[in-house]
């Protein structure tokens, strides 16, 4: 019938929008459409809503991040274990240091990380009904992912809304054995921590505490049944309190930078909002990289991923406080 929008061809392509936009073109394009006047445009021809806090791109992709970091890595001969990383649109040209926080710990514990070849998830082109789209993209990374769980590895997603399309929506859509392998073979990073330190894989000497951490759970999180294993691996750090705070950000994937939803979106999520101002928390944390977007607009403060505490527990980065 009317065949996809413009709107939702811009939703739902992250990836080329950031292939497009990060790297040495990044501070060109975050001045860009930082310009009132340009989102206003972007709201008329495409249909994004001005007020929605969009990423920002990164200079250095996650990618290209990994390509250096895997040359100058230092290899043991036994390794605990190899993981693949599945590292999300938002993680490659959005925000890369959640990535490589993930490489940091997962290598911390003697895990060798590989990145393999992959492309969008294909869950922004669900929100927007495009199927042919969602299919090549499952056909695509389920051709790739399925040699990496074949040579032993398990595959990570530091993004819930990307494990659990890979984990059950790809099973689903494609109904081949090769899917229900990598369905059954991919974790979303911090269950798959929380899964190492119950097996005694990881650390268990930290550096420094958190404190209070307001943590998020994000929906697409809840909605994979693994309970809160950001807040269980967190609260296994000295000095540390996690409030979990299950209230729904109203983004859902690409739904809240709608135009036509942004309003509605900022109204259902006003529990959420009020919920971390009352936790009154050190830190603020969320498995979401776009519910984290909300979040620090209407609460003005920095969100983190868990992964990110959880290195800093280790001594692995530096924090700051502030926003």
């Amino acid at each position: 019938m009317g065949g996809t929008t413009l709107q939702e061809k811009a939703l739902g392509e992250p990836g080329v929008l950031g292939v497009l936009s990060s790297g040495v073109v990044a501070p060109l394009a975050n001045f860009v459409t930082a310009q009132s006047l340009v989102r206003k445009a972007m709201d008329k021809v495409a249909g994004i809503a001005p007020e929605f806090p969009l990423p920002t791109y990164a200079v250095t992709p996650f990618p290209k991040w990994f390509k250096r970091h895997e040359r100058s890595a230092r290899r043991t001969e036994a390794p605990t274990g190899e993981v693949a990383i599945f590292s999300t649109c938002l993680v490659d040209y959005n925000r890369p240091g959640i990535g490589e926080l993930a490489v940091a710990v997962l290598e911390h514990a003697g895990f060798r990380v590989t990145l393999p070849t992959q492309t969008c998830c294909g869950m922004p082109n669900m929100d927007t009904g495009d199927l042919d789209r969602v299919l090549e993209k499952a056909r695509y990374n389920v051709a790739h992912l399925a040699a990496e769980v074949r040579a032993g590895r398990d595959i990570v997603a530091p993004g819930p809304s990307c494990s659990m399309t890979l984990k059950k929506e790809y099973p689903e859509l494609l109904g081949t054995d090769d899917a229900r392998l990598v369905g059954a073979h991919t974790f979303d990073l911090m269950e798959y921590l929380w899964r190492l330190w119950r097996e005694a894989k990881l650390p268990k000497t930290f550096t420094h505490e958190l404190g209070t951490v307001a943590y998020h759970a994000p929906c697409h999180l809840r909605a994979q049944r693994i309970a809160h294993p950001s807040r269980l691996l967190l609260e296994k750090v000295p000095g540390t309190e996690v409030t979990v705070i299950e209230q729904c950000s109203a983004v859902d994937g690409t739904w809240g930078m709608m135009s036509q939803h942004y309003e509605l979106g900022v109204k259902y999520s006003r529990k959420l909002v009020r919920a971390i101002e009352g936790a009154e928390a050190r830190y603020v944390a969320s498995d979401c990289p776009l519910a984290s977007q909300r979040i620090a607009r209407e609460n003005r403060v920095a969100v983190r991923h868990p992964v990110e505490l959880l290195a800093y527990a280790y001594g692995l980065t530096t924090l700051d406080d502030g926003p």
